[in-house]
């Protein structure tokens, strides 16, 4: 079963948010970014 599709953009919008807050470059930002999208891809499970 999937998770819904907003917990994935949710959880991709907070990453950004704290990556831009604490200041990071582009390349780590969107890692961060990648990694929440994957983490709340995983939230339904």
């Amino acid at each position: 079963m999937e998770p819904p599709l907003v917990m994935v953009q949710l959880a991709a919008l907070v990453s950004s948010l704290i990556g831009r807050w604490v200041h990071f470059d582009p390349p780590r930002l969107s890692l961060l970014v990648a990694c929440g999208a994957a983490g709340g891809d995983h939230v339904g499970i």
